[in-house]
């Protein structure tokens, strides 16, 4: 819901040296010479101006987290500079469901490393304090509803249902947007 909602889009290759649009991701000429580390360094500027374009469009708060998948998270992780790994302990992450926090980057940003997130997108969005800071809702109206125990005729063991009823609405699409990284298949 999130990444296909989203008002803003942008769009980084991880080659590097390599150029590419802001408006439709085609591979634009440039010079650049430097480093694979100083070219890991135009993410975050990437990110900068992504975070200030929410900033911008919702005049309360800019970008305050990201959400990357594995491949990424892989040029961040390799940012000494930028990157401070989340000390969680291995407690903290036993029930995660694939989606772990993985720190904070250039001090200004929470990174979640999500195991099924697309591999070439990368999500930014704020969340606020407030209700008014909210871009998007999860509201249960039915909430979780436990079976009796039951048992399977055909293995004999015990079984629960759960169910539950809920809706999801973006209410302020602006307060997201998406990085589209070309080339990972690079890093």
């Amino acid at each position: 819901m999130l990444v296909q909602n989203a008002s803003l889009k942008d769009f980084w290759s991880a080659k590097v040296g390599q150029y590419v649009s802001e408006t439709d991701g085609s591979y634009v000429s440039g010079s650049f010479f430097g480093t694979q580390m100083q070219w890991y360094q135009t993410f975050v500027q990437k990110l900068t101006k992504m975070s200030n374009r929410i900033y911008k469009r919702n005049l309360r708060i800019p970008a305050n987290f990201v959400v990357v998948s594995p491949e990424v998270a892989t040029i961040l992780e390799s940012m000494k500079d930028h990157f401070v790994a989340d000390g969680a302990l291995q407690n903290d992450l036993e029930y995660s469901l694939g989606i772990t926090k993985m720190g904070t980057l250039a001090n200004r940003w929470t990174i979640y490393k999500n195991v099924n997130f697309r591999k070439d997108v990368v999500l930014v969005g704020a969340k606020g304090n407030s209700f008014l800071d909210t871009g998007a809702v999860f509201a249960p109206y039915i909430g979780l509803m436990v079976s009796d125990k039951i048992y399977d005729p055909d293995t004999a063991e015990p079984i629960k249902f759960s169910m539950t009823r809920g809706a999801k609405k973006m209410v302020r699409n602006f307060m997201y947007g998406i990085i589209y990284v070309r080339d990972l298949h690079l890093v």
